[in-house]
């Protein structure tokens, strides 16, 4: 009968290690959120989004969050955000870093306006009506206060200049591709 006892209760220990290693929803959403704060900073947006993607494929075993994360790939913008958001809600998580790297700040949603303006205007207009319309299309549809002052910081820079520096702060920005900065 002793013999039976350890061996009894090595099953019920075992039993409860097995349920131990379920993985709720809140948990596997810990991870799907991550963290950006391990990730280095010299790492873009994508990059870090790509690296907590990669780790949460890894270690979420939850299936409903691995669903999640399925249909999140399938989603675009303010869906996949409003997805995310309303999953790490329900998880009670107060900071999903993942979810701050698909928000875009107002800074970059601003630029994204300013590098697609070339886009936006008739492309057959002679330089001088061209460049009105695009300040035109930039004004009206810019309203984030450090856009306009870098708006009027590349109104007086060096021509020559002007390119290099809004794709620089559009690249800071998470923007690697900028029309407006290569137009001459």
């Amino acid at each position: 009968m002793r013999a039976s006892l350890p061996l009894l209760l090595l099953a019920v220990l075992a039993a409860g290690c097995g349920k131990n290693k379920d993985q709720s929803f809140e948990q596997g959403m810990e991870l799907l959120c991550g963290s950006t704060a391990s990730l280095p900073s010299t790492m873009s947006r994508s990059e870090k989004a790509n690296a907590i993607a990669k780790a949460a494929d890894a270690k979420v075993t939850n299936k409903e969050v691995r669903d999640l994360a399925s249909s999140l790939a399938t989603l675009e913008g303010d869906q996949k955000v409003d997805a995310l958001r309303a999953a790490a809600a329900r998880a009670k998580i107060d900071h999903c870093g993942l979810l701050e790297l698909w928000v875009e700040s107002p800074m970059a949603r601003s630029l994204r306006i300013i590098c697609e303006a070339p886009d936006k205007v008739s492309p057959g207009a002679d330089p001088s009506s061209r460049a009105q319309e695009l300040a035109d299309y930039i004004q009206s549809n810019v309203s984030d206060p450090d856009a306009i002052k870098l708006m009027q910081e590349l109104a007086v820079e060096e021509p020559q200049l002007r390119g290099a520096h809004l794709l620089s702060v559009a690249k800071a920005n998470g923007i690697e591709y900028c029309p407006l900065a290569d137009m001459k």
